[in-house]
């Protein structure tokens, strides 16, 4: 089974979110930081990804999440080879759900630079969660280049839905850069205009309806 409505998925229980609520509270602040930094990020929680979002050392970060992990809301070994991760998704949600829009627009943006560093080649899997982040973060070039990179590896793969999908969504960035949203510099705009396909939505239907015959 599985939920039909994805948004409405999860609210955690006013009682229970107030609880989860007020142990965040209670972090030091950098501990805080670095909880809001993995309730955008998601499992697993990578200290080095956090140190870049927040502009720390790893080994700081380590401090605070052991601070997390000691108020209940993380579980894991930490360490180099160890792992961190939320005791239950209920607090991941409490406290993405607690962020304020602009907050969340902040981290977004810092999730996306945060992942950018792990490589400079990412994997197919991580393409998706780039546009993802560089969308909530309106940073919309970036949301338009990882969705057609998506697009282009989906066609690759044959896998002519999703890339169908995708094309759908980086049509919705186009949209937004040609009313200009986020994105002042007149040049930056005619810029992520120019490195959108425009036959990439004929060749994914083409291809779907050829796959379906």
């Amino acid at each position: 089974y599985r939920c039909a409505n994805a948004a409405a998925a999860m609210h955690p229980p006013a009682s229970i979110a107030a609880l989860i609520a007020a142990r965040v509270d209670r972090l030091p602040a950098a501990a805080k930081a670095a909880v809001e930094c993995a309730a955008v990020l998601g499992d697993p929680i990578v200290p080095a990804r956090i140190a870049r979002m927040v502009g720390q050392r790893v080994p700081e970060v380590e401090v605070s999440l052991r601070h997390a992990r000691a108020a209940g809301l993380l579980a894991g070994a930490g360490g180099v080879d160890g792992w961190y991760g939320f005791r239950h998704a209920l607090v991941q949600e409490t406290v993405a759900r607690s962020l304020s829009w602009s907050r969340r627009k902040q981290l977004h943006r810092a999730a996306y630079e945060a992942l950018r560093g792990d490589t400079d080649a990412p994997a197919a899997e991580d393409i998706g969660r780039l546009a993802q982040h560089a969308f909530a973060g309106e940073a919309w070039p970036e949301a338009v280049a990882c969705a057609m990179q998506a697009v282009s590896r989906a066609i690759a793969r044959s896998a002519h839905r999703d890339a169908l999908r995708m094309d759908r969504q980086a049509e919705v960035r186009e949209g937004v850069l040609d009313r200009g949203q986020g994105i002042p510099d007149a040049y930056a705009r005619k810029e992520a205009r120019l490195a959108m396909p425009r036959d990439v939505g004929i060749e994914c239907r083409t291809r779907w309806r050829f796959d379906e015959a």
